[in-house]
């Protein structure tokens, strides 16, 4: 019971403030498209299947790659727990102190 109020706030949340994410969003033709779910043990999961594309040095999955995972991980699992216990949660707390803008050229 708990891993469905979980998973239906982790997707609420997803497609309210991740929409685009590179890491798991089907709308985004570039997106890995990892597709997270609840687990029981208050964690999420996805399955990423990687090949020589994403790796760094020879047979080795690139860290840039492996951040990435981790975030989209770590903001899942927050939307899943955080937000389906009645926590409050804001937007604000995912910025970064001084954010990457896409689509910005100075």
């Amino acid at each position: 019971m708990i891993t469905d109020l979980a998973q239906t706030g982790m997707q609420r949340m997803r497609a309210k403030a991740h929409s685009n994410c590179v890491v798991c969003s089907p709308a985004n033709g570039r997106s890995l498209c990892l597709k997270f779910t609840a687990s029981d043990d208050g964690g999420v999961e996805a399955c990423f299947h990687c090949d020589r594309a994403f790796e760094g040095y020879a047979g080795i999955l690139h860290g840039g790659v492996i951040a990435s995972l981790l975030d989209g991980a770590m903001t899942n699992c927050m939307f899943a727990f955080m937000t389906g216990s009645g926590t409050p949660w804001r937007k604000e707390a995912l910025m970064r102190v001084n954010p990457l803008e896409v689509n910005v050229h100075r």
